[in-house]
């Protein structure tokens, strides 16, 4: 069972024992110097560093131009918004002053001529009849809008079909309060 060991003798003469022996094992590595630049490649490259420069310059002054442009536009559409604005300030005080004079100045009655061909109509049935000329949708909005008892005045004035046709084409519960209303109505009239 004899094995051989390395000795660390044997194992520290294998390994040189010098930097310089480090050295001459490693390959010779410098660092690559750039090429050197000509003459005539600085002349080009500071030549298109100029021109790059100049068409940067271009270019800001071109925007320059366009943004003094859209300063002029702003300025003339602000002057033409304050002298519209004085206008209207002008106009609306004219306005309340003849508002004041006319509500200061004495009213004249109306004339109260009535027609003397046709004798007046109340005016309920006139409004009726304009309901009935409306179509049943116009005329049940028109008279879901209304005071409870014109609506059931209106709505009474009318053959009871015209009137189905509107109370039919409004929302069922207002329908229905002035269904009610129209009934009590006319059994009120019935009593008298």
């Amino acid at each position: 069972t004899s094995t051989s060991k390395p000795t660390p003798t044997a194992t520290a003469t294998s390994k040189p024992t010098s930097a310089s022996a480090v050295q001459a094992k490693q390959p010779d590595v410098t660092p690559a110097l750039p090429p050197g630049l000509t003459a005539t490649a600085l002349r080009d490259e500071l030549r298109a560093s100029t021109r790059k420069r100049q068409e940067e310059l271009a270019a800001l002054s071109q925007e320059r131009v366009r943004l003094e442009k859209l300063a002029a536009d702003i300025a003339t559409a602000r002057a033409a918004l304050r002298a519209e604005t004085t206008a209207l300030d002008e106009r609306a005080k004219l306005a309340s002053d003849a508002r004041a004079k006319e509500a200061s100045a004495p009213r004249k009655a109306p004339s109260a001529r009535l027609p003397t061909s046709a004798p007046a109509k109340p005016a309920g049935e006139s409004l009726a009849k304009a309901l009935k000329g409306m179509k049943p949708e116009q005329a049940a909005a028109l008279v879901s809008h209304l005071g409870r008892p014109l609506a059931v005045d209106l709505l009474r004035r009318m053959r009871p079909g015209d009137a189905g046709a509107v109370l039919e084409k409004m929302r069922p519960e207002t329908a229905a309060e002035l269904f009610a209303a129209i009934a009590a109505s006319d059994a009120r009239e019935e009593t008298r």
